[in-house]
């Protein structure tokens, strides 16, 4: 089995790669905005405009919630092993790896494959608090616990 820090220092920069994307995003917005011109159709200009806006306040929500994510990462001490999963946990379970931290999906590290789920998610709060052997169903499917680190 992987590290878990390798796994924590992964999640860190795919969301610094998520975060500087949507920066660059907002920058391209804002120079279009700047760059758009009125024309003699003053409605073509207005329009232009709003949905110059509706995309940045988008890409804004997107940006405060990468940022709020990055926030719960930094506080996660990937040295800390538990008995019990809970935020932070990395679970090895007979269905797959599962690290439990911010809402992620499918990471590939070092050729292993990690579920990187949030502990608000649904298999996050059905994992929460459970035990090395502890059983679970989701989705129909029965998930034994083989091991928390």
């Amino acid at each position: 089995m992987i590290k878990k820090s390798v796994i924590h220092e992964a999640c860190l920069a795919h969301n610094q790669t998520s975060i500087t994307n949507i920066q660059e995003v907002l920058d391209g917005l804002a120079t279009s905005k700047r760059n758009e011109t009125k024309s003699s159709v003053g409605d073509k200009y207005e329009t232009g405009r709003a949905m110059i806006q509706l995309e940045e306040e988008k890409n804004h929500q997107q940006l405060s919630n990468l940022l709020a994510a990055k926030a719960v990462l930094t506080r996660i001490d990937p040295k800390e092993q538990h008995q019990r999963v809970q935020i932070g946990s990395l679970v090895q379970s007979d269905q797959g790896n599962y690290y439990i931290a911010i809402g992620i999906g499918k990471l590939k590290v070092d050729q292993q494959v990690f579920f990187v789920i949030s502990p608000k998610s649904p298999i996050g709060q059905l994992m929460m608090q459970q035990t090395k052997g502890a059983t679970i169903v989701f989705n129909k499917r029965t998930i034994n616990i083989l091991k928390i680190f």
